[in-house]
C-alpha cells in the first residue's frame, strides 16, 4: 500500500480526472505485482495467513475499483 500512496497525493486535490489517469500507469502496475505475489505465494503460507490472503485475492474486482474511480482514498 505504501508504494500507492504518492500517487495518490499527487492528485488529491485535483479533479475527478486526475487521480484516473494517474493511477493507471502507476498504481495498475503496484496492484497487478501484489495480486500476481499473492496468488505465487499462497501455497506457501500459514493456514491464518493464506485464509487472509484468499480473502483479498476473491474480492479483487472490489479492491481495483480505485483505479477507474476518480474519488481520493487517504493514506
Amino acid at each position: 500500500m505504501a508504494k500507492l500512496w504518492p500517487v495518490e497525493k499527487t492528485v488529491r486535490t485535483q479533479g475527478p480526472d486526475a487521480p484516473v489517469a494517474a493511477r493507471q500507469p502507476a498504481s495498475a502496475a503496484v496492484v497487478a505485482d501484489r495480486f500476481d505475489f499473492w496468488q505465487q505465494t499462497l501455497r506457501r503460507l500459514p493456514g491464518n495467513v493464506a485464509e487472509t490472503i484468499r480473502y483479498a485475492v476473491s474480492r479483487r474486482v472490489i479492491f481495483e475499483r480505485f483505479l477507474t474511480d476518480g474519488r481520493s482514498i487517504s493514506p
